[in-house]
């Protein structure tokens, strides 16, 4: 039987001799797997996938293995129940379907938002009333008319009184002696008239007058005037004016001591300043050495001292201290002045004089 099938495929004769018709083509098999649908997708851009022909080999040249083969093929589906084969659970066109209409709706609402804001919310929003600025309207105020007041009789005018000030009390200046030892008299003078030279050399003549019963002693005497002590600075230049008051100011207390010495050939006057604290001492015995080109030394005597002996001032010492003289012809009358070391200077118009105040004042 085989031997007829095969002849009969070859196309032999048959038992009457004529030739026999060639068999049909096969039918055409197709055959659809998933990778096969996924490329026809692909190549046909979406459209629904088309099977792929497939032409089995002859069932009695495949064994059970191969079938069991073909049966595995990946993505090969089975026929069941007499129904071809199982198409995709969804093709990819529906899935294009459904995001352009999900697209289209998210579009749709969001215009449907903006419209109902741009045109519906303002029909229920509330107007806004533009605020206009007040302009200030200048209000005349009404016009005021004098108050006539009734006439009133004309005071007579208040008389303030003349308000004299009160002069300020006078501080007298108070006289300190610098003698370190008290003199022998203490005697105040008071000046009643204009404190000049005349005023002061007329109180000095007058007190010399008053001798003391010992034959030598030292009397102090307080000049003063009206406003108190005199000033030494305003004082000296009565005497010698070639020394001022401008230059003695700054560098000597205002206050001093005055004395007058008493021996045998008469009454001396004399006079002790103390250097202001801090004032230069340099300047203050350059200063006084001035006095040597005075012409004016009889204003200090309380007699007439006479003629001077020699031109110029010569070096001395009276009590170890250094001085400085100018001999008269007046028998002991001699200009003397020196500086002690505690910076005071002292005057006086006799030799003999000026050792009785250096030893009150310390100095031996």
């Amino acid at each position: 039987m085989d031997e007829n099938f095969n002849q009969q495929g070859l196309g032999g004769a048959n038992n009457s001799g004529r030739p026999m018709p060639p068999p049909p083509p096969p039918p055409e098999i197709t055959l659809r797997t998933m990778q096969s649908d996924m490329e026809s997708i692909k190549q046909s851009g979406g459209e629904n996938p088309i099977p792929k022909p497939f032409t089995p080999p002859e069932i009695k040249k495949q064994n059970n293995m191969e079938l069991e083969d073909l049966s595995r093929e990946e993505g090969m589906i089975k026929p069941g129940n007499g129904e071809g084969v199982v198409p995709p659970s969804e093709p990819p066109k529906k899935k294009l379907k459904i995001f352009i209409l999900i697209a289209v709706l998210i579009l749709v609402i969001a215009g449907s938002v903006f419209a109902g804001y741009m045109y519906i919310y303002p029909m229920f929003k509330p107007a806004i009333v533009p605020v206009v600025p007040e302009i200030p309207v200048a209000i005349p105020e009404p016009e005021v008319l004098p108050e006539v007041l009734p006439p009133v009789e004309e005071l007579a005018p208040v008389v303030v009184p003349e308000v004299i000030p009160t002069p300020e009390p006078i501080v007298l200046k108070q006289h300190i002696s610098l003698l370190v030892s008290p003199a022998d008299l203490s005697v105040p003078l008071t000046l009643s008239t204009t404190t000049s030279l005349t005023s002061i050399k007329e109180l000095l003549i007058a007190e010399a007058a008053n001798k003391p019963a010992a034959a030598t002693a030292l009397k102090e005497i307080a000049l003063s005037d009206q406003g108190g002590q005199l000033v030494f600075a305003d004082t000296l230049p009565m005497f010698l004016p070639a020394l001022t008051s401008v230059e003695l100011a700054p560098l000597f207390e205002e206050d001093f001591t005055s004395v007058i010495s008493y021996d045998s050939n008469g009454a001396w006057f004399g006079m002790i300043a103390k250097l202001k604290e801090g004032a230069d001492i340099v300047a203050a015995k350059a200063l006084t050495a001035k006095l040597e080109t005075s012409v004016d030394f009889s204003n200090l005597y309380i007699q007439n001292p006479a003629a001077k002996v020699g031109a110029n001032f010569k070096d001395g010492k009276a009590n170890n201290l250094a001085t400085r003289y100018m001999s008269f012809t007046q028998t002991g009358a001699s200009l003397n002045y020196g500086w002690t070391s505690n910076n005071l200077l002292v005057i006086s118009t006799s030799y003999n004089g000026i050792k009785a105040m250096l030893t009150k004042l310390g100095v031996q």
